[in-house]
């Protein structure tokens, strides 16, 4: 996850392909490259919403917040916050720690990426 955590720093910006890694990644045994078809057999089970194309679509993790916070392991405490401005956007700040033990920290374009990358960053960690 420390590379997922480094390419979310590392981005300029919400990344769809981004997003389909950190999925595939938090659900190695759940994500399904495309669903069952009603010509191929009956149909699997939905694990995420799925577009006109049968792909799997990964939650917002790099432009949403919302999605963010689910990368945070249980029991781990988070902040995010917007410590500046680029001349292409925001710059996101988060920290998780988990009760006066281990503080993760990070920086990226925006507030939903630095999360992201934190919270990668102590879900390797901790699990």
């Amino acid at each position: 996850m420390t590379e997922l955590a480094r390419r979310c720093e590392e981005t300029e910006g919400p990344s769809y392909a981004l997003e389909h890694s950190i999925y595939k990644t938090v659900n190695p045994d759940g994500y399904q490259r495309r669903v069952d078809t009603l010509l191929a057999g009956p149909m699997g089970p939905r694990l995420s919403p799925v577009d006109y194309d049968g792909y799997i679509v990964p939650p917002a993790y790099t432009s949403s917040l919302d999605a963010a916070m689910a990368l945070v392991p249980e029991g781990w405490l988070w902040q995010v916050e917007l410590i500046g401005h680029q001349t292409k956007g925001r710059i996101g700040a988060a920290m998780v720690w988990l009760k006066h033990r281990q503080v993760k920290h990070g920086k990226a374009a925006t507030p939903a990426l630095a999360l992201c990358a934190t919270a990668l960053r102590a879900g390797g960690e901790n699990g």
